[in-house]
């Protein structure tokens, strides 16, 4: 049975649920409040994401409106069940089950703790060049204190501006390339965003560059937000500029040159845009996010539905608003029309929008001169980072030159990591991985202990800055010859090491034990350390061992991500009903393995005995994603488990 429970918000319960034995058969689920069932539903209902992901035929999901009685306020466990089966659909989920009748949504027990920051921005751009300056000035000057901008190949000679401002301090920038994320460089780009920003910053504003945060009272954002200290997001609505009647683009800034906006009551302006506090952010969406704990209201207070697509029917601008300058004038209309959109695949032709969109959006029935209170301010810093940029104009920009193309290694060298059909998918997805889940950086100083024929390295060659380096430690030498000959020529910042190290199922003729082997870098060398499908054969003592290596080449506060496979009840279970794809035969206490013989094939430990290693070698836990080696309920980032720690 696969399936998750994907949100509770405002009463509303949605997932999904699907047997894959039974494809075209809809599944009875079974809706509990706090371990007592209240309900159940069909999941009968059609979403394209689950067709599009081979989920049948897409008619999978269900929704259940949870009993207006229920609706008290406070926050509950809400889970999903398949009655026939009694198995989960995914983790019971803690749900502020937030009362739609009252007028205004009662705060929350909110937590702060110190960072870096207070508001971040994250955004998304590509070939922006002519609006940079003012954007960024404009929310320095209503109290933003730190950018964090992905560009997406820019070419219009933006970066040398964003590399310099990065230079400077002002920004902080990462290459973010189509060919790494060509489904949604947008949602790749946020998720990867929460991770990053969990502890450096207490709000995340996710905008584009075509929209400015105008508070409307408050002197700055920081002074609005203090006015919710029990609030974990806020929806921001829109006030949706249009052209006023220009043709082509003219000097000056955007908010002098558009002043005409839709009326406030206009349909069009019930979207909103959001700014959530990164420590409730579960997974960010483009307009509304899911939260761990709460609801996002709007600036009264007032629930915001998180399933009407980013819109909110009682949207609101009295004390903040979002300026949305969506089309400029009809030249710069036809220009963004050319970069196309960041939330959707490549290939989709609606990623180029259509002139219906300019009709729809060129509202100009009325003027709204909000944003010009800042007009002083905004002019004042943009001369200040004028200056800055002209002082870092010779900042490096090599991380966006266009990558050189690697070839594929030969089939004989790629049995190992199951073949050259999947090579780069499979490459491809663990990056994405380390990405948005373990928030590696491309300027990150990267270390892949088990790096096999570069299946990995391979694919962040598209990702990794200049400024970042990639080592790999393999024990198969015609690995490490055949990456050195054709990923370090193109990339030099990508070196290879061979280690002979003695394994029974890969290397049995090893010259050293892993338990005694030393990683040739010296201590603090990486930000990052990675093992894909390296723990899960080996035994107890050389993992001790790698782990304690491990932590010292980390740099103090440098994360770690390792899969494994752990015995937990639900991989136990499993395995003892005879349902697993990953045959365990040898069991002891401790672990559970392939063979007595040479448990190297295959190995499981007990999850509590993992931890204790971990804790041992001074790495402190993070959070652990089960993987799909057994039946899972709820979906898996990758078939092993995955660790994500760090350095204490």
């Amino acid at each position: 049975m696969h399936g998750c429970l994907d949100a509770v918000e405002l009463g509303l319960v949605y997932g999904w649920a699907w047997n894959p034995q039974a494809p075209d058969q809809p599944v009875s689920v079974d809706i509990q409040l706090d371990g007592v069932s209240i309900g159940n539903c069909i999941a009968d209902i059609f979403r394209p994401d689950l067709r599009d992901a081979g989920i049948g035929d897409g008619r999978h999901a269900f929704q259940f409106r949870l009993p207006a009685s229920l609706l008290d306020n406070k926050v509950h466990t809400v889970s999903a069940l398949i009655p026939s089966l009694g198995v989960p659909i995914g983790p019971a989920q803690q749900a502020f089950l937030a009362d739609e009748a009252r007028s205004v949504v009662p705060g929350m027990a909110v937590r702060e703790r110190p960072k870096p920051h207070y508001l971040t921005i994250c955004a998304i751009v590509r070939n922006e060049g002519p609006y940079l300056l003012e954007w960024i000035a404009y929310h320095r000057a209503v109290g933003v204190d730190h950018f964090l901008i992905f560009d997406n190949e820019s070419t219009d000679g933006s970066l040398r501006m964003l590399s310099s401002l990065r230079a400077a301090g002002i920004i902080d920038l990462l290459p973010w390339p189509s060919a790494a994320f060509p489904e949604n460089r947008q949602a790749a780009a946020y998720m990867g965003a929460m991770f990053r920003l969990r502890d450096v910053t207490e709000w995340i504003a996710f905008i584009d560059l075509d929209e400015f945060l105008v508070p409307r009272e408050a002197a700055s954002l920081p002074e609005f937000l203090r006015l919710y200290p029990d609030v974990p997001a806020l929806g921001v609505g829109w006030r949706l500029f249009g052209s006023s009647g220009a043709e082509s683009r003219e000097p000056g800034l955007v908010m002098d040159r558009f002043r005409r906006c839709a009326p406030p009551a206009h349909p069009i302006n019930r979207h909103v845009k959001s700014i959530v506090r990164a420590d409730y952010l579960k997974r960010p969406i483009i307009h509304l996010h899911h939260l761990v704990d709460g609801v996002t209201v709007d600036e009264h207070r007032r629930a915001i539905p998180l399933g009407r697509g980013g819109q909110h029917p009682e949207a609101s601008t009295d004390l903040i608003q979002v300026n949305h300058y969506m089309t400029k004038s009809r030249a710069e209309w036809d220009a963004k029309r050319r970069r196309g959109r960041a939330d959707l695949a490549l290939d989709m032709p609606a990623r180029v929008r259509s002139d219906r969109e300019f009709e729809l959006h060129d509202r100009n029935e009325v003027e709204d001169a909000a944003i010009l209170r800042f007009r002083p301010a905004v002019l004042e810093e943009m001369g200040r980072l004028e200056k800055l940029i002209a002082v870092h104009a010779g900042a490096a920009i090599e991380a966006w030159r266009e990558k050189p193309s690697l070839p594929l290694p030969p089939e004989e060298l790629v049995q190992l990591v199951g073949g050259s059909d999947n090579y780069q998918a499979v490459g491809r997805s663990i990056r994405d991985v380390l990405v948005q889940q373990g928030g590696l950086l491309p300027t990150d100083r990267v270390l892949e202990v088990g790096c096999g024929v570069g299946r990995i390295a391979h694919a962040l060659s598209e990702y990794m800055d200049a400024a970042g380096r990639y080592d790999g430690v393999e024990i198969h030498k015609p690995h490490v010859d055949w990456c050195a000959t054709h990923i370090t020529p193109a990339y030099p910042n990508f070196r290879f090491h061979h280690a002979d190290i003695r394994n029974d199922a890969y290397n049995p003729s090893g010259a050293v034990s892993a338990a005694d082997y030393r990683l040739p870098f010296a201590d603090g060398a990486f930000d990052f350390v990675f093992l894909a499908s390296v723990f899960t054969h080996m035994r107890e003592a050389d993992i001790r061992a790698y782990l304690a290596e491990i932590r010292r080449v980390l740099t103090p506060g440098g994360r770690l991500m390792a899969t494994f496979f752990l015995l937990d009840s639900e991989s136990r279970a499993a395995l003892e009903a005879g349902t697993p794809r990953l045959e365990l035969p040898y069991r002891t206490d401790r672990f559970w393995a392939h063979s007595e013989d040479c448990p190297e094939v295959a190995i499981a430990f007990r999850e509590d005995i993992v931890m204790a290693m971990l804790e041992e070698a001074g790495l402190t836990l993070d959070r652990v994603a089960p993987g799909d080696w057994v039946p899972r309920v709820d979906e898996s980032l990758s078939y092993q488990d995955i660790i994500f720690a760090r350095r204490l």
